[in-house]
């Protein structure tokens, strides 16, 4: 999934994306300065495209 252009999010999106990812159905790219931002200020450290 690309979220390159993505500049808003909500947590409940984000709560999907990183189960996606973490059951490994999902191969993350392209993370907008944004969104990573946005992942940052919620405490998450890693990111989804790791």
């Amino acid at each position: 999934m690309d979220l390159g252009n993505v500049k808003r999010v909500d947590t409940a999106a984000i709560q999907l994306l990183l189960a996606a990812k973490k059951q490994n159905r999902m191969f993350v790219s392209g993370i907008s300065e944004d969104l990573q931002v946005r992942l940052q200020q919620l405490g998450f450290t890693g990111s989804l495209s790791e």
